[in-house]
């Protein structure tokens, strides 16, 4: 079977936009529709998710492309182009929703208010814009992924949309990760789509409580531990263990399958060379990934913790959206923003829980659980101990963690930076 043009074109362009940003050559082997329904149906097969593959794009407005005179102009963006909302799934024809009233200039304007509202621990008006995405990117979809029992999500976005916080969607009562697991991905075409159950694999869990030129992460330490004690395949490495060299030798000599870097992240305008991972003496430019040789063999899933992504910036975003892709791992669990140290102590440690519940077949699912959890309140802060489903009793935090302000973590500051890029399987 074919694939539909439609379908084609956006992966061709989402996959080149990756490619051109950081500056790959290689040709991805674009799939058709019968390979697309098959990976889902492998999927459902294999892990029991029955996921849609989201196209959310932006078509040229015709009637404006009539008024320039020439189609050519009609090529590059335009501020009336429409939204255009098409889905993959196991069975049945791809669902299209063209919506000729809503354009890319009122898309952008609100997910940028979205984007910056939703950080804001200290109010709701987060739900408004959030909302208001629901309505265009899900609910035209969402009588046929009620019929097609459909519960995994996983978004390829246009330019300016890359950097949402999709898991916190709005429907009016509740967020889109309580009905759907999340995940996101440049193209499907640029993804290792192969499954593998990480239960059981190696962890290897690195990073820093101190800088000097970032802020301090005192609650890294403690991460680190009750990572390693949770995971018992778990290996550790703090502060100046931190280092390049000691992650490319153990990376030798132990083929671990996941790796945490609990560590300052930053995405920024400009070429990859730009942005970078802090390590203990030493930042691993963008375009410097690749050499860690975490493609060989692929890594099952890299954890950065503590990064952030500039708002709004095409460049920024494609380089957090590739980053799986130039990483050469499967996948990668990475914030949009910074979240502070006791955020993400709280979710981290639940991520790894839920990692290895029995009933928990897919990344994205665990996340999703994790982020339930913070929405519930099962995990919270209180007299300076940690409470979360992991541990029987309260963890003691440090002095510099955690005391003097009891808190919950139910706004979604705290959980919904949290996304899953590459496969969400």
């Amino acid at each position: 079977m074919y694939l539909d043009p439609g379908i084609g074109n956006l992966e061709a362009r989402f996959s080149r936009a990756v490619q051109n940003y950081y500056g790959q050559a290689s040709k991805p082997n674009f799939q058709n529709l019968d390979d697309m329904q098959s990976l889902a149906q492998n999927i459902e097969r294999e892990t029991g998710a029955k996921p849609a593959f989201v196209y959310i794009s932006f078509l040229p407005d015709l009637s404006q492309c009539t008024n320039l005179g020439s189609s050519e102009q009609c090529s590059g963006k335009q501020e009336t182009d429409n939204l255009e909302i098409i889905a993959v799934t196991a069975k049945g024809n791809p669902i299209r929703k063209v919506l000729y009233n809503v354009t890319r200039q009122e898309v952008l304007q609100v997910a940028k208010a979205f984007r910056s509202t939703v950080t804001d621990r200290d109010s709701n008006d987060y739900l408004k814009p959030g909302q208001q995405l629901y309505q265009w990117f899900v609910a035209p979809m969402e009588a046929e992924f009620q019929q097609r029992e459909i519960n995994n999500l996983l978004f390829m976005m246009d330019s300016g949309l890359r950097s949402l916080p999709l898991s916190a969607l709005y429907d009016g009562k509740g967020f889109l990760v309580e009905r759907y697991s999340v995940g996101m991905t440049p193209s499907l075409s640029l993804m290792d789509t192969r499954y593998r159950d990480i239960k059981g694999t190696k962890l290897f869990a690195m990073g820093a409580s101190q800088f000097t030129d970032q802020p301090a992460l005192p609650a890294v330490p403690v991460e680190l531990s009750l990572i390693s004690q949770e995971w018992q395949n778990g290996q550790v490495a703090l502060n100046d263990q931190f280092t390049i060299a000691n992650l490319m030798e153990q990376r030798s000599r132990n083929a671990f399958g996941i790796l945490h870097l609990a560590t300052h992240g930053e995405f920024r305008p400009g070429q990859p060379q730009q942005s970078y991972i802090q390590f203990w003496n030493s930042k691993l430019k963008l375009n410097q990934i690749r050499d860690l040789k975490l493609h060989d063999p692929p890594l099952e899933l890299l954890v950065l913790s503590a990064c952030r992504m500039a708002i709004g910036d095409d460049e920024a975003e494609l380089g957090f959206a590739g980053l799986a892709t130039q990483a050469g791992v499967k996948s990668a669990l990475a914030s949009l923003w910074y979240v502070d140290d006791e955020g993400t102590l709280a979710l981290m440690t639940e991520v790894y829980r839920q990692l290895e519940q029995p009933q928990v077949k897919i990344k994205a699912e665990a996340l999703r659980q994790s982020q339930m959890a913070l929405i519930r309140g099962d995990v919270r802060i209180n007299q300076g101990t940690l409470h979360t489903p992991v541990f029987d009793k309260p963890i003691p935090l440090p002095p510099n963690v955690g005391q003097g302000v009891d808190r919950t973590f139910k706004h979604p500051y705290y959980w919904a930076a949290f996304t899953l890029v590459g496969n969400p399987w």
